[in-house]
């Protein structure tokens, strides 16, 4: 075949192709959803609905939403859970708009829970309103709901330590009190195990569960003001601190204990604490020591944070 021939081949295939195309293939909307990876939200017959990407394997769920009427491509990314990844080919999440927060679906409707919640919603205003991008997310819930977000939502920290009594445990549910959070020297053959609710390892055994599920997976520690997303989203003092303001928490009697570990100045003591924690209800199967940019000191010079990433083992049985 000639080079003629091929060229006339080329652009008959060609016409044919665009021909296919609907009328609105090369508008700046369509040509954004591509750069995008094909990953804005599918439309549905209920606008309240909008299918969204759990990321394994730790269920992190993230959406798209055109504001703006469409100038403007906002990403929300909402807290994960193992409970939320896709199992099989061809399963489906929607996020679902409703006046008490947001809900996870499955294909079916059946509204998503992550490990240790009881009720929907799958995500608590409340829940929300330390997440990154909460601005993003309140914007899109009111855009979605035509309600406003009641400031008395805006919680404080002292606010998000005090009891829910719609959604807390009772205090009678971490009856007896056990014991306390553990120490290095702690004997640890006076500790119930599993934890029972009142002691003060049981909430690190509900976090495991609830973030990793039966499998294992890593947690990273160090400096979190500054590190990249690479490791920020496997922090573990973040990632605690956020469960623990979990409102089904509110009662928990080692709360504050917890949260005054997790502010601590004292960073490479309480990290010590956790991890003894942490190996108390899981192995540690591994650590390694990491560096990440942390962008330029204010003389221009690099600056770097260190830590290390602890490999966490699988769930023990019957805990």
């Amino acid at each position: 075949m000639d080079a003629e021939a091929i060229k006339k081949a080329y652009a008959a295939a060609g016409e044919r192709l665009r021909s296919g195309w609907k009328t609105d293939h090369n508008s700046p909307e369509k040509q954004r959803q591509r750069r995008l990876g094909n990953m804005m939200p599918t439309a549905h017959e209920d606008m309240n609905l909008k299918e969204v990407k759990v990321w394994a394997p730790y269920g992190k769920v993230r959406f798209y939403w055109s504001r703006n009427e469409g100038k403007q491509i906002v990403a929300i990314t909402l807290p994960g859970s193992r409970s939320f990844v896709i199992r099989n080919e061809g399963e489906q999440r929607l996020i679902e708009f409703v006046e008490r927060g947001l809900n996870l679906l499955d294909g079916e409707g059946n509204v998503l829970l992550s490990y240790g919640k009881v009720e929907p919603p799958t995500w608590e205003k409340r829940d929300l309103n330390s997440a990154e991008g909460f601005e993003d997310i309140r914007a899109c819930w009111e855009h979605h709901t035509g309600l406003t977000w009641e400031e008395d939502q805006l919680a404080s920290n002292d606010d998000q330590l005090a009891p829910d009594p719609s959604n807390a445990l009772p205090a009678e549910y971490f009856i007896p009190l056990g014991h306390s959070l553990l120490k290095r020297k702690t004997d640890v053959t006076k500790c119930a195990q599993p934890p029972t609710p009142g002691e003060g390892t049981w909430i690190i055994n509900q976090f495991l569960n609830s973030h990793f599920g039966d499998e294992g997976g890593r947690l990273v520690t160090g400096t979190a003001e500054g590190l990249n997303e690479r490791y920020r989203e496997d922090h573990v003092k973040l990632l605690l601190r956020d469960f623990l303001q979990r409102p089904e928490y509110a009662n928990y009697p080692w709360k504050r204990a917890w949260m005054e570990i997790l502010e601590s100045p004292k960073t490479q003591a309480s990290t010590s604490d956790l991890r003894r924690n942490i190996e108390f209800c899981r192995e540690i199967v591994s650590t390694k020591n990491y560096t990440a940019s942390a962008g330029k000191t204010e003389d221009g010079r690099v600056k770097n944070i260190t830590g290390k990433i602890w490999q966490i083992g699988g769930r023990k049985p019957g805990w």
